[in-house]
């Protein structure tokens, strides 16, 4: 009997079965065709059209690890407080791990909807903060959230309908259990405890990514960031495997030029504020480079001296187009001027308004996101990945 043709057992059969047989054994979440690689990224959707720009992307991933880092009075935990709320707003539930003793109720409470601190509402429960003393404890407190949530995953038969935060304030805020034992036993600060501290993250960074694959779940972890040994650049204390396991990483600076000008307090205005600039250190979502931002985080106190803070997003959004503004021309006319007080402020035929009508930043910007049809084309022309916005399902 002769030998059979190459052309017998052709690509086309054996593709199918091939690949059949690897989801039979581990699982849609690992085994997928090509064509269905970005439907992989799923998230919860990010209002702030600026910050879409900034990571390419409409959502914030689920499934992944994503990370923040900067020196202190970056506003890093405020923007943890902001993650949690767009949780919040999406019907999910958030678990805050501190590990500094120092998030401040006041600011909590006028970033987070009074209902997540009202014990007779029952939403109260989906926000949940826990206080960790060591490294230890918080990779404990995460690992028995995964265990839990995988019991739960077992029994139902199915996935959390339900998007979820995890957020480590910060990864380094705390001393391993030797450091810790170390103090308590001499009264002072030495012998291994600190440099396994390295070593206790990047064996949790090992493991914990994969423990997320398929689930609803984003784990972010801020991180403080210090002047390198000579001098040179700046440093993040824990070792590089949070940097090499995130799928997306900021950067916080202070200063920077927003729609208020250069200074980074206003006392000229009815708030206060500061800027805030926003780099993109590392990102999975997009192209991975240098793009930055400046974005004020202001508040103000109503009356009976109530705290209210806010990142001015609607703002950065229109100093972000009005820097775009040829790149936008087909879509609409952007012309700014800044006066004083008020600061920057727009106006456009496209949207008919006038020059004598100008906007202030926030309400130009306001207006733009508004505008879901203008949005989306904005977005297109700045080349922002419109990915799965998580509707009870995760993409498989």
């Amino acid at each position: 009997m002769g030998a059979k043709k190459a052309s017998e057992f052709g690509v086309d059969d054996f593709v199918d079965a091939a690949l059949d047989a690897a989801v039979q054994h581990f699982g849609i979440e690992k085994c997928y065709a090509a064509a269905d690689h970005t439907r992989t990224f799923t998230g919860i959707h990010i209002p702030p059209l600026c910050l879409q720009w900034l990571i390419e992307s409409n959502i914030w991933p689920l499934g992944r690890v994503t990370q923040s880092g900067g020196q202190f009075g970056t506003q890093k935990s405020t923007f943890i407080f902001q993650l949690i709320k767009w949780y919040l707003d999406a019907g999910g539930m958030a678990t805050l791990v501190d590990t500094e003793n120092k998030t401040s109720d006041t600011l909590l409470r006028s970033m987070i909807p009074p209902e997540y601190f009202d014990v007779e509402n029952p939403k109260h429960k989906r926000f949940q903060i826990f206080r960790a003393h060591t490294v230890n404890e918080w990779q404990q407190m995460l690992t028995k959230r995964q265990q839990l949530l995988q019991e739960f995953v077992e029994k139902r038969g199915r996935k959390p309908n339900f998007p979820s935060i995890w957020a480590v304030d910060s990864m380094r805020g705390a001393t391993s259990e030797e450091g810790l034992a170390q103090i308590q036993d001499t009264g002072e600060a030495g012998g291994r405890g600190y440099s396994d501290i390295p070593i206790l993250i990047s064996q949790f960074m090992g493991a914990i990514p994969d423990t997320l694959l398929g689930l609803p779940v984003t784990l972010h972890m801020s991180h403080h960031e210090k002047p390198a040994i000579g001098g040179q650049g700046m440093t993040r204390a824990g070792g590089k495997a949070p940097d090499f396991y995130a799928t997306l990483d900021i950067q916080f600076k202070r200063g920077g030029v927003s729609a208020m000008g250069k200074s980074m307090e206003f006392s000229r205005v009815a708030y206060q504020a500061k800027n805030i600039t926003l780099c993109v250190r590392k990102s999975s979502m997009g192209s991975d480079v240098d793009k930055e931002m400046t974005v004020a985080f202001c508040w103000r106190h109503d009356e009976g001296n109530k705290q209210v803070s806010w990142w001015d997003w609607d703002a950065a959004t229109a100093m972000l187009l009005a820097k775009k503004s040829t790149q936008l021309k087909d879509i609409l006319d952007i012309n700014s001027t800044a006066k004083q007080i008020v600061g920057e402020v727009f106006w456009s035929d496209t949207l008919g308004i006038k020059s004598a009508d100008a906007l202030p930043a926030r309400e130009f910007g306001a207006l733009i996101e508004a505008n879901a049809e203008l949005k989306l084309k904005i977005s297109d022309a700045l080349h922002i990945q419109q990915y799965k916005v998580f509707d009870g399902e995760m993409a498989s």
